[in-house]
């Protein structure tokens, strides 16, 4: 993967399409595809300087891969407005 740099983009633009559909999984499949996106894509994105796709992944990942802090993390954003 690393020897090509079209390859990586194809993948990026699998994993953010995969992503976008993570609905249609069951449960286990969503979590551990979420946090594989988390911990490999998303860190891989920003050394390449795609913060743009970084945080697209992030924020499509983050709800899947931690349900209970988004939760949270739901609650507090709607506390503050």
């Amino acid at each position: 993967m690393s020897h090509d740099l079209r390859v990586v983009m194809v993948k990026f633009a699998d994993r953010l399409h995969n992503l976008q559909t993570l609905s249609a999984l069951e449960p286990e499949r969503q979590v551990r595809y979420a946090r594989e996106i988390i911990e490999v894509f998303s860190p891989l994105a920003d050394r390449l300087g795609l913060h743009h796709l970084k945080g697209q992944l992030e924020d499509l990942a983050f709800p899947f891969a931690y349900p209970d802090d988004y939760k949270v993390y739901l609650i507090r954003l709607s506390v503050e407005f």
